[in-house]
């Protein structure tokens, strides 16, 4: 994501204190694999504020990074 980040609108990835940008997270349901990123623009979402043209163009930039 960092060397996207310099040719398509992505966040960057916040290195931990180890350096490293992804770290193996104990919880509850297990260990989970964790990645801090920068703050992106715009206004926080609630899923129940999620509304089909809302959920149409979020999926339509996920795809047009892959």
């Amino acid at each position: 994501m960092d060397a996207l980040a310099d040719h398509v609108r992505v966040v960057r990835p916040v290195p931990a204190l180890t350096g490293a940008l992804a770290s193996h997270v104990p919880t509850v349901l297990g260990p989970m694999c964790a990645t801090l990123v920068e703050a992106a623009p715009g206004e926080p979402l609630d899923i129940d504020e999620l509304t089909v043209a809302g959920a149409t163009e979020w999926g339509r930039s996920l795809a047009s990074l892959h």
